[in-house]
């Protein structure tokens, strides 16, 4: 099974139940290629959310919600754009000061290029896939190849997050043979 069919099954058929690191797509990048996955930030802020990120967040009233773009990397090699929008008010302290977030989604000083994936660990967060689909040929604004796109809800006990990884083609052109386990 190739890397992308495995992803690809991985991302749809997350288990419910499953923490996310164990079942989020930062875990799924570190075991197809071997490396720890590393994150570096393009971006990050507060900005205003759309109608359907508010209901997919099941928080109407909320009008703020804080951004994360950035690319993931598996060992030196990009593994995928990604977008974390958060609500921050709903994340505990630790992971917003690990995260660089204040408590209404403003950015403060503290790291920033931690994997949303790795600040959520040992809190019992879950993924819940909302789809994934392959993009062949597309291409971000850096010019890579992006060959899947996938959107998830992160859950604590109610939503925090809505995620989203633009899967590049160089990452499962180096990890051909990975596979999920």
């Amino acid at each position: 099974m190739s890397s992308a069919t495995a992803l690809i099954a991985w991302l749809e058929a997350a288990p419910p139940d499953a923490p996310i690191e164990q079942a989020g797509a930062t875990a799924a990048f570190a075991m197809i290629s071997g490396h720890a996955i590393t994150a570096v930030l393009e971006s990050r802020g507060p900005r205003e959310l759309a109608q359907h990120e508010q209901r997919l967040l099941q928080s109407m009233s909320t009008i703020t919600g804080h951004e994360r773009c950035g690319t993931l990397y598996a060992g030196g090699i990009p593994a995928a754009a990604t977008t974390a929008v958060l609500l921050a008010p709903r994340l505990p302290a630790a992971v917003r000061a690990t995260l660089g977030i204040g408590p209404y989604g403003e950015a403060s000083p503290g790291t920033t290029d931690v994997p949303l994936g790795w600040a959520l660990r040992g809190l019992g967060v879950r993924r819940e896939p909302l789809g994934v689909e392959r993009t062949p040929g597309g291409h971000d604004a850096a010019g890579h190849e992006v060959v899947l796109r996938s959107v998830a809800r992160l859950w604590l006990d109610r939503p925090v997050a809505i995620v989203t990884e633009r899967v590049y083609r160089e990452f499962l052109d180096a990890f051909p043979d990975g596979s999920v386990k």
